[in-house]
């Protein structure tokens, strides 16, 4: 048996749609994190596609957060009958396991109603099934070594983000926003007749950019602060999915995780970088708990211009010699393949097709 370990950060735009293969090179597990925006959809269908219609059930969903640019494809694909893949356990932190948190907090702004639309969908599903015993929340405990699973395909998965008090600021946001619109958290029978109303559902306009401060970990959004985070270990090759999480809350995990294992650095494989490469997402004191050859960046740069330059910079200055695998060869990527400009920054970086598709080395 041929085994073999890849990740696919599909071209979906602006967003992160990843599809993950681990196992039998000929019959593998999958996992699927996040769809991308609504925009395109089509990407991640044609990808889906290509997998014979008898196999495309999959271990894990993953739903990281309720952004436009992860959630919106995931909302068309679990109504995309004709495509008809499977999932053993969809992993999103929707009303019910904001609720379960059993603290009394004021009202924020944010509007989630993409999460109520897909916690519709969720009904017929298997949601958080890993996480029973956890109130079904995904979420990582205040103290102690991060939570591990096993996946049913052989792979371990380590929780990184997001902690109760993430979860927490994002229940703030829930509650208003849905207030605002005339809707009522949990009302599943509501949420499915307003989702069926948007039947050619499309992303919201770009929002303001909250990282207009540019400063390393400054992301203060709750939304990503509540992103599921973490790491996928198949027979030793080990890569963290950063979602859109706080760094803060990354760091935070690896350094519990390092104490658990004796060692001063997480050893990695590859890191999916959060937020695209966005620097309010990135900070030294997380590079320096990590020790990775090679990081991957999922973005086109559209919107938001992602991945912002002070991040490979710095990538350069704690990860030397790294791999940078950008899965789009656009403005913000491109300007670093100029041999001095690399040479200088000391990155090594690799764009489509290689940059797209990651097999690790069994």
């Amino acid at each position: 048996m041929s085994n073999h370990y890849s990740i696919n950060c599909l071209p979906c735009g602006h967003g992160d749609s990843i599809l993950v293969e681990y196992g039998d090179r000929t019959d593998p597990s999958r996992i699927l994190i996040d769809g991308g925006p609504a925009s395109h959809y089509e990407t991640l269908r044609e990808a889906l596609r290509a997998i014979p219609k008898e196999r495309r059930s999959f271990e894990l969903l993953v739903v990281s957060h309720i952004d436009t640019d992860h959630i919106d494809g995931a909302l068309i694909l679990l109504q995309d009958e004709d495509l008809g893949a499977t999932f053993n356990d969809v992993w999103f932190n929707g009303w019910p396991q904001l609720e379960s948190i059993s603290v009394n907090t004021p009202p924020d702004v944010f509007a989630p109603q993409q999460g109520e639309f897909l916690g519709s969908l969720l009904q017929e599903h298997h949601w958080n099934a890993s996480f029973q015993e956890y109130d079904g929340r995904v979420a990582v405990p205040n103290s102690g070594p991060p939570p591990s699973l096993q996946l049913s395909g052989g792979a371990t998965i380590t929780l990184l983000s997001p902690p109760d008090t993430k979860l927490l600021a994002l229940r703030k946001a829930w509650t208003r926003a849905l207030r605002e619109a005339g809707m009522k958290p949990g009302d599943w029978v509501e949420a499915a007749a307003r989702l069926a109303q948007r039947k050619e559902y499309k992303p919201k306009a770009p929002r303001k950019d909250v990282f207009a401060a540019k400063a390393f970990g400054s992301d203060s959004s709750a939304a990503n602060g509540a992103s599921i985070a973490f790491i996928l270990e198949y027979q030793g090759c080990k890569v963290l999915f950063g979602a859109d999480a706080h760094v803060a809350v990354l760091t935070n995990a690896l350094h519990r995780l390092a104490e658990q294992q004796g060692v001063e650095r997480v050893l990695l494989d590859a890191v999916k970088l959060p937020h695209h490469g966005s620097m309010a997402n990135i900070d030294g004191e997380f590079l320096d708990v990590i020790k990775s050859p090679r990081f991957l960046v999922s973005t086109n740069g559209a919107h938001f211009g992602h991945p912002d330059p002070d991040t490979i910079r710095l990538l350069a200055d704690r990860a030397p010699g790294a791999e940078i695998r950008f899965n789009y060869r656009s403005d913000t990527t491109q300007i670093w393949e100029d041999t001095e400009l690399a040479a200088t920054q000391n990155i090594r970086p690799i764009y489509p097709p290689d940059g797209q598709v990651l097999d690790l080395t069994l």
